[in-house]
């Protein structure tokens, strides 16, 4: 029994140490993240640019963003804020580098549902979220790493897996041979099935020697059983079921990295073994073969989701059902859910059933509401409840763009007034891509008494924009926020601000650096100057660019992204356009 348990230690132990080894090595990852986007507490964030309670600067929290049913991993850096380089000035497209990829939560938890099924399914050990890169996308290969806690929860979910596995009506169902000649050869055959899926390609005689090997030196100790499960252990904790590699040889990706990198980059799941015969049948050396599966995959249920996931993480409109909101009507607590599906929805309608273009995602003037949604903003139509499936599209009369979004403008407001920094900031960083670094010892509140002004904007202009400490700031990107001013800070559209001295007309216009000092008046006019701006639409088709190659480069898919730019091609074909060019399979 001593003996058992010290190898039940090191093939936990082993596994957890691989993974954390090669997580050390996957990335630089050194780069600091974007945190400025984090809600800060009522009116008193600490060091931060333009996020905190009630506006103007504070908020320097780490931040962290939450895995789906998991908690999520602090924030930490990434690649960086790299610059955008428009395809005009790229001679031709260039593969980027070799990577070794940690497979996301997400794509983990696929990956063992489609080699488990309902064993994994119902496995309540949790693997933890993963961290966010400094434009908030957490595919990030830089920062992917695996780290203690990480292989840790690996580690108990995959014990917790092979339990069920080698639970003995289990066993013999999967593995008939262990009934009746529990044996060596018996375990290969199991080596060898598991081994292949997890690993999403065949096993070299190596693998079965090194596995069998674990099997026999367990077993030897125990039973039959209890080897296989440790050696199940050992598989799926294995760095070539964890990460997934875009190495290649003599600088071509080989079949099955080219298999598994379009179904994780489109689908975040491993591949089908149809597709894997495809690539072993060289039709995914074909670019337009790559482009049919790219966007069949993307019409998937998983599909949709890694579609979903992007637009979360870029937009992070589900901040709405968190965020501290006061001065709010009664029902404003059933709106918030409300808010968050009908961005679900509307996303949904423009990407697959209106193609909708990268000009379209900022200028689209409908939304899809309820009756209850479409009122709170004082739209007309509306039906069902859009939280049951319900909702239909609605003309707004109001907002364009997916940037009117209720979920969006209130998520990217203060506690008790809107925040001309905060959507600034994010127009800045989602639409320029330029995180600009957070100002340090920032303890700053518009809400204070001290300060001159009786408009939310009023107020802002004679702090920020009257300092030099921070008007060279926020000159950039305070202007981007004031064209939002009509909409309030729970998502409505306002004449007025209302506030304890009276009410006061909203002045929305603005003149916008960023856009060749053009003159604005509201959130419309700035829309569609944004969506003509050829800097913006690089910025927006770069980063979805990186999204889908799960790192940042440059020059990798100039001619997609010069359509995408152009409105040539819908933003779902331009992202399964990126599957056809040379960086998906060469490096």
């Amino acid at each position: 029994m001593k003996r058992l348990n010290t190898l039940r230690c090191f093939v936990a132990l082993s596994g957890a140490a691989a993974l954390f080894a090669m997580g050390c090595a996957a990335g630089p990852g050194s780069d600091s993240a974007d945190s400025s986007d984090e809600d800060g507490k009522d009116g008193t964030g600490g060091t931060g640019s333009g996020a905190g309670g009630n506006d103007g600067g504070g908020g320097n929290g780490s931040g962290s963003t939450p895995g789906s049913g998991g908690n999520g991993n602090p924030a930490s850096g990434g690649a960086g804020n790299p610059p955008v380089v428009p395809p005009d000035q790229c001679e031709a497209s260039t593969p980027g580098a070799r990577l070794l990829r940690r497979l996301t939560r997400r794509e983990l938890l696929n990956s063992q549902e489609d080699v488990f099924g309902n064993v994994a399914v119902s496995a309540t050990s949790q693997l933890p979220g993963d961290s966010v890169d400094a434009i908030r996308l957490s595919n990030d290969a830089a920062i992917l790493m695996m780290g203690q806690d990480a292989a840790q929860a690996l580690l108990d979910r995959a014990e917790e897996i092979a339990d069920a596995v080698t639970e003995p009506t289990a066993l013999a169902n999967s593995l008939p041979c262990s009934a009746a000649a529990a044996d060596a050869a018996c375990a290969g055959e199991f080596i060898d099935q598991y081994g292949a899926s997890l690993f999403r390609r065949p096993l070299e005689q190596a693998d079965i020697d090194r596995y069998l090997g674990l099997f026999e030196s367990v077993s030897g100790e125990s039973d039959f059983a209890t080897g296989i499960k440790w050696t199940l252990v050992a598989l799926i904790q294995s760095p070539h079921a964890v990460y997934r590699s875009e190495l290649g040889a003599g600088g071509t990706l080989t079949p099955y990295e080219i298999a598994s990198e379009l179904s994780y980059n489109y689908a975040a799941s491993p591949p089908s073994d149809e597709l894997l015969a495809m690539a072993v049948g060289g039709q995914l050396d074909d670019p337009d073969v790559r482009f049919a599966e790219a966007k069949k995959l993307l019409n998937t249920a998983r599909g949709a989701e890694v579609m979903r996931q992007f637009f979360e993480e870029w937009l992070r409109y589900r901040d709405v059902l968190t965020v501290a909101r006061s001065n709010t009507p009664d029902n404003f607590e059933t709106v918030r859910p409300k808010m968050a599906r009908e961005t679900e929805a509307f996303l949904n309608a423009l990407l697959f059933d209106k193609s909708g273009t990268l000009p379209d995602l900022l200028t689209a003037n409908f939304t899809i509401a309820d009756q209850d949604l479409s009122a709170y903003y004082g739209f007309s139509g509306g039906s069902g409840d859009i939280l049951s499936g319900g909702g239909t599209e609605v003309e707004r009369t109001w907002g364009l763009g997916v940037f009117a979004q209720g979920s969006v403008t209130t998520a990217m407001a203060s506690i008790t007034v809107t925040s001309p920094t905060r959507r600034g900031l994010l127009m800045l960083k989602r639409l320029f891509c330029d995180v600009p670094k957070p100002p340090e010892a920032l303890n700053f509140d518009l809400t204070a008494s001290s300060i001159e002004g009786n408009t939310t904007r009023e107020r802002l202009e004679n702090s920020h924009l009257k300092s030099i400490t921070c008007q060279n700031c926020h000159a950039a990107f305070d202007p981007l926020g004031f064209g939002f001013e009509h909409i309030d800070h729970i998502g409505r559209y306002r004449e007025e601000e209302v506030t304890p001295n009276g009410s006061f007309a909203i002045d929305a216009t603005a003149t916008v650096d960023l856009l060749d000092d053009l003159v604005i008046d509201g959130q419309e006019e700035l829309m569609l100057g944004l969506a003509e701006e050829p800097s913006v639409l690089a910025c927006m088709s770069d980063t979805m660019a990186r999204y889908v190659y799960g790192s940042a480069g440059t020059c990798r898919a100039p001619d997609a992204q010069g359509r995408a730019m152009a409105s040539e091609t819908s933003i779902v074909d331009y992202l399964a356009e990126l599957a056809r060019e040379p960086h998906f399979v060469s490096r």
